[in-house]
């Protein structure tokens, strides 16, 4: 392995520049942050693609559905590149579908569903983790209310005075 030196240097990766043959453990280690890495596995006389998941990468998973597992890392990259680059659920789930079998991308089993429940459940945490709030504990309705900067709120963005004024100019 040119990362550790051991014995079993099977792996490399297409994407990366350095294409080194590294160790299992060490390819993983290597693509934490590099979700859509193209994994080769040499068996002896060519190489045969793989993917992290097969090679045991678990990232921290928020939610499980059969035969699904949607990373932190994944739910994150989808909202970056929807706010950011405004790219649609749609074209973000095509994209890894492609990425999975570019030959036959439409004989990857559809979970756009899963990704769509798995991202709202996400949100909502991340909301409820933005505004210091116990995802445990049952909230009042009103926890995640955003008051309207442009309504009238007494005692926020009102004149103090504002109840002895005439009612017309209320």
């Amino acid at each position: 392995c040119y990362s550790c030196s051991g014995p079993t240097a099977l792996y490399h990766c297409e994407e990366c520049r350095n294409p080194s043959l590294l160790c299992q453990s060490c390819i993983v280690a290597t693509h934490v942050h590099n979700l859509f890495h193209r994994i080769m596995y040499w068996l002896g006389g060519h190489f045969k693609k793989t993917t992290l998941h097969e090679l045991a990468l678990l990232f921290p998973a928020l939610f499980k559905r059969p035969a699904t597992v949607f990373s932190e890392a994944l739910l994150k990259q989808f909202q970056n590149f929807s706010t950011t680059a405004q790219i649609s659920a749609h074209h973000f789930y095509a994209t890894i579908r492609k990425q999975t079998n570019n030959a036959f991308a439409a004989d990857v089993k559809d979970r756009y569903r899963e990704l769509m429940m798995a991202e709202r459940q996400y949100s909502y945490i991340r909301a409820l983790k933005r505004n210091d709030l116990d995802v445990a504990k049952r909230l009042p309705l009103d926890s995640l209310a955003v008051l309207c900067p442009a309504c009238p709120q007494p005692g926020i963005n009102m004149d103090p005075n504002w109840r002895s004024r005439p009612l017309s100019e209320r």
